[in-house]
């Protein structure tokens, strides 16, 4: 047998197997497989790390860490312990997009990134946002007499779409390291945006409380898997710029909502014996659609699990290679991992947990977004 058919069976021999996405069309959003050889994946560790005959010494740090052994336990409110090293501060200008001394294929990709990531994110968080704000302006435009609401029904529906955020969010970041990341946001929105749509046919309380506790569970993924696929693409210098820019839309549509909404009611309020709030959850729900469609085409998912058909082969290898030099860690926890009695211990024994989830907490219940 010739060496090239050898060498054609050991390649069929170590390719990973294809789904059955791989036979519909180039367009329709499906696993990447990249071949990166030995020498590729120890490029993205050579920055950190130096490996000597005796010890792995880190060439490149981001910040200054102090010893942990022997600092007392107040000095982690200390956040100047942590601060930046002079070399990184000096990569970075306030004015600048790109760091100082960023390749023009990087910032390339990083502009892509900006476009299929955070502008699709912004979009979502607008959408999401006038989901959230539509109740209240239904319910003052007509709903509660619509359908007979009395006493404590619109707080009721109101904490039931909480509280679906609330506990659907919970499994979903438990599994955001095994799950389709492009797939997952894509149904969570189209979940959504379907029974937003259902919510301008409702009856009653009961049918209202019902589809929107499901609006809720589908908005349950939203917010983690963001914030997952941020930080699989962007190191900590360009995070903050990009989630900023994603909040904003939150604040869009909490500007917006109550001009569209009552820019349809005036408009359609009547039409075809159509109450002006039954359009106004059709119009959301059309939006929502729309954007869950772009989402699906546009969103890359993680650099180790690209659904990208924007990103080329060689912009998911340098999009690898900056996360091995941030140091993120491309294998997903394993379930022997998420069972293990150990981690959990060490989670609730920490002051820190409880502390910081409780801060939280109070942080969110006394803000106006809900």
């Amino acid at each position: 047998m010739s060496d090239s058919k050898l060498e054609t069976q050991s390649l069929e021999a170590t390719s990973p197997k294809k789904s059955w996405l791989s036979k519909l069309p180039w367009w329709i959003p499906q696993k990447r497989y990249v071949f990166e050889t030995q020498e590729e994946i120890d490029e993205g560790y050579r920055l950190r790390i130096k490996k000597s005959a005796n010890k792995e010494e880190q060439l490149y740090q981001v910040r200054e860490y102090k010893d942990e052994a022997n600092r007392k336990w107040y000095h982690f409110f200390n956040e100047f312990e942590y601060r930046y090293t002079t070399e990184e501060l000096n990569k970075h200008d306030w004015w600048r997009w790109f760091d100082k001394g960023t390749s023009s294929e990087e910032k390339k990709l990083i502009t892509k990134l900006d476009i299929l990531i955070t502008f699709v994110a912004f979009l979502g968080y607008w959408s999401k946002s006038l989901s959230q704000s539509n109740l209240n302006n239904a319910y003052v435009s007509g709903m509660k007499e619509d359908i007979g609401m009395k006493g404590n029904d619109l707080i009721d529906t109101q904490v039931l779409f909480s509280a679906a955020n609330i506990i659907f969010e919970l499994p979903f970041i438990f599994t955001l390291p095994r799950i389709n990341p492009t797939y997952m946001l894509f149904g969570a929105e189209l979940f959504w945006s379907v029974f937003t749509l259902t919510l301008s046919t409702v009856k009653n309380p009961a049918a209202l409380k019902g589809m929107r506790f499901l609006v809720g569970a589908g908005e349950g993924l939203f917010f983690p898997m963001y914030h997952y696929i941020f930080a699989n693409f962007y190191k900590p210098t360009e995070i903050q710029r990009r989630t900023g820019t994603y909040y904003f839309g939150l604040y869009l549509g909490t500007l917006t909502s109550g001009l569209l909404q009552s820019a349809i009611f005036n408009a359609l309020d009547g039409v075809n014996n159509i109450s002006g709030w039954r359009y106004m959850f059709l119009i959301d729900g059309v939006i929502a659609f729309t954007i869950t469609l772009i989402t699906l085409f546009c969103v890359p998912g993680t650099p180790f699990k690209c659904y990208s058909i924007w990103l080329t082969d060689d912009e998911i290898k340098l999009a690898r290679k900056r996360m091995r030099e941030n140091g993120t860690d491309e294998k997903p926890p394993t379930t022997k991992q998420f069972f293990d009695p150990k981690v959990y211990k060490t989670i609730f024994g920490s002051w820190i947990f409880w502390i910081f989830t409780l801060s939280n907490i109070g942080g969110f219940n006394s803000n106006s977004e809900w």
